[in-house]
């Protein structure tokens, strides 16, 4: 699919491929929630909230700020006016 240049992305991005504790992106945790084996982390960042789901026991809490990175060989882009899928890896 071709796109015109300055076209509008939407970025997604799976919870379990968000590694907490480095990265470039600041979030503050809004809610943390065990779940057995795996713990998700709601996080905002900006005006947007996002969940990581990490193995790792972490101690975090509302109102934590934390870092997050993103793996991007794992993003998918998807054209932001028709909501199709333009990449995955």
């Amino acid at each position: 699919a071709s796109l015109d240049r300055g076209a509008r992305l939407i970025y997604g991005i799976r919870p379990e491929h968000l590694t907490i504790g480095q990265g470039p992106v600041a979030a503050e945790v809004v809610l943390v929630e065990p779940t057995g084996a795996e713990i998700q982390v709601t996080a905002k960042f900006g005006a947007d909230h996002l969940v990581a789901t990490v193995r790792e026991r972490l101690d975090l809490r509302a109102g934590d700020k934390i870092v997050i990175t993103p793996d991007l060989s794992k993003l998918h882009l998807f054209d932001a006016k028709t909501e199709k899928r333009l990449r995955s890896v």
